[in-house]
């Protein structure tokens, strides 16, 4: 049986058994990211992994990457390979390990991804001592979200794996980042045999969004932010929450709009916030599914209070069609045609008011082009009748 575990640890076989005993039967999961380390060349990190230390001490007892030596027979969970080693000696003071990127350079991302689930090896020897925090963020380490306050104090002398589940405010972000923090208090200098703590096998795991969202974006208008989103597909989607922040960080519930339940077709919405703040304003969909489970949408932000630009709200429009000029001196030129071409409308809008409203009543559904021709400056703008 021991030739038999040590087969499937080089394999990497029993890393993958691993992972499934923790996935509920029937749901798919997608692997984001994993690591085994066994593409690095020791004592070196991999790529996407950098450590900081007050003073990482000598480079053979740094935070570093380590050939296994050999491989036991009764290591179980992870493989035990080429793993991470942190050292608890006087050399290393405060050291932080941060995973920021994949190998290739990108950004580890969760976009359409719900569910987020963290897997490592872990091991330590009996004297490692000290708490190692494991924490996540999704701003590049702006602030940081606390996943464990310890993830060393239940790991043996044997390797086992650990598990997190990360919450709803993990999902369908552009980046995540990880990192693992610790104190070093050992009173003795960093040589062989110092005590440690060991990770290997570094895996992420999210399910399908139960609705997947393909655009979501914000303009500003007269004393409004107009926000626009299309779902591709929904399933179990009861609403959505629409979250407002001034800081990008502390949000509240602005509005509410229905979802479409279960639909396999593309669904447009558009919410109207009042009264935005003046700078930049942050939103997020807070999507809720009819069992009360939910994720967040990536956050967009919106600056209000500009008046340098051209602004064509509400889009979609059902009567009236309002057009917002930057400041000038000149009578602007609006002609509305359809995608054939055909003109459909023709305004002159005095250069004293900067805010005009078009009727559009008796347009038909459809999408139409407005080109403004302001001077010698000529912008084309295309909204949705409704």
């Amino acid at each position: 049986m021991g030739k038999l575990y040590q087969h499937l640890f080089k394999n990497n076989l029993f890393l993958l058994f691993a992972l499934f005993l923790f996935i509920p039967f029937g749901e798919v999961r997608s692997q984001i990211y994993t690591q085994t380390f066994n593409t690095s060349s020791p004592p070196s990190l991999p790529n996407g992994w950098a450590a900081t230390a007050g003073n990482i001490g000598t480079p053979s007892e740094s935070i570093r990457t380590q050939n296994p030596g050999s491989i036991p027979s009764d290591y179980a969970g992870a493989s035990g390979g080429i793993h991470l080693f942190l050292p608890n000696c006087q050399d290393v003071g405060a050291a932080t390990v941060t995973l920021f990127t994949d190998e290739s350079g990108a950004a580890i991302a969760s976009t359409g991804l719900a569910d987020i689930t963290v897997f490592f090896g872990r091991r330590r020897t009996n004297a490692f001592n000290v708490p190692v925090a494991f924490d996540w963020s999704s701003n590049n380490g702006a602030s940081w979200n606390s996943i464990s306050l310890d993830v060393a104090g239940g790991a043996s002398t044997s390797w086992d794996f650990i598990n997190f589940s990360l919450p709803a405010s993990a999902n369908n972000q552009a980046s995540l980042w990880f990192r693992w923090s610790y104190t070093a208090t050992g009173a003795f200098s960093c040589t062989s045999g110092t005590p440690n703590f060991r990770i290997d096998d570094f895996s992420i795991l999210g399910s399908p969004l139960p609705v997947e969202l393909s655009q979501f974006k914000g303009q500003s208008g007269d004393n409004i932010v107009q926000l626009n989103w299309t779902t591709q597909s929904e399933t179990n989607n009861s609403h959505f929450e629409i979250g407002h922040s001034a800081d990008g960080r502390n949000f509240r519930k602005v509005g509410e709009i229905d979802g479409s339940g279960f639909s396999s077709e593309a669904n447009d919405y558009f919410f109207i916030h009042k009264n935005p703040v003046k700078g930049t304003n942050y939103y997020r969909l807070k999507q809720i599914d009819f069992d009360g489970t939910f994720s967040y949408s990536k956050t967009i932000s919106v600056d209000f209070g500009k008046e340098d630009r051209l602004v064509v709200f509400p889009n979609p429009a059902i009567d009236q069609l309002t057009i917002r000029l930057p400041e000038t001196e000149f009578f602007s030129r609006v002609t509305i045609h359809d995608l054939s071409g055909k003109l459909m409308g023709e305004h002159m809008l005095p250069p004293d008011t900067q805010a005009h409203r078009l009727d559009v009543s008796e347009l038909i559904p459809g999408l139409y082009l407005s080109r403004i021709t302001t001077g010698s400056n000529v912008k084309t703008v295309r909204f949705v009748k409704l």
